[in-house]
């Protein structure tokens, strides 16, 4: 079975790579740059003619591709916007086109500041940041894409990810360094926050 990741090339993607060739799929990577570990299409998910075309030759689709970093999305909304949704919106009609399920990577972000504890998925959304608004807005258009088209698919909302290979940046990976060398954790804001973390395995 085919299986084209979209940003295959990122922390999550290659992660997924290597757990779909050891249980014998055939991964298909597409992203703005190469991966070792499979056949590769480098390509832009805004770029509808390369779209299409790599989603002809698959079974099934997982789209990781996106502008994930929060900092990116702030400083740059609108390519936020065209990689999230231009680009989901043109994945979700090449899938209607060649009958290719689509299974999507969203975000827990998209319940923002939802009074609601713990979150499922009847729970309202309330985001508050334009990377999550853009992960929603996707949401939404897929499911019209189903109503309206037929298409497959389902949606992941994750926590934050870690493991092996994660950005420095995120808090996980700063927790761990501050604990290695004896450092006191550095929480911004009230310490009050929750967090959904899960591990790259899992």
């Amino acid at each position: 079975m085919k299986v084209l990741i979209t940003g295959g090339a990122g922390f999550i993607g290659r992660h997924l790579i290597e757990k779909l060739v050891e249980l014998d799929y055939e991964p298909i990577c597409f992203d703005l740059r190469e991966t070792d570990l499979c056949e590769s299409i480098v390509g832009d998910i805004t770029d509808r003619e390369a779209v299409f075309k790599a989603v002809e030759e698959v079974d099934a689709v997982l789209h990781l591709a996106a502008v994930a970093n929060i900092n990116h999305a702030r400083k740059d909304p609108t390519q936020c916007v065209e990689a999230n949704v231009v680009g989901t919106q043109i994945l979700a009609e090449a899938c209607v086109r060649h009958g290719v399920p689509l299974h999507f990577v969203s975000t827990c972000c998209v319940y923002g500041n939802t009074v609601e504890h713990p979150t499922n998925e009847r729970t309202y959304c309330v985001p508050t940041e334009i990377y999550a608004v853009t992960k929603l807005l996707s949401e939404y258009m897929i499911k019209e894409y189903s109503n309206r088209w037929g298409l497959q698919y389902n949606v992941l909302r994750y926590g934050t990810v870690y493991g092996s290979e994660m950005r420095a940046a995120l808090a996980v990976s700063i927790f761990i360094n501050q604990a290695l060398i004896g450092a006191p954790f550095t929480i911004d804001g009230s310490g009050e926050q929750t967090r959904c973390p899960i591990y790259i395995d899992d």
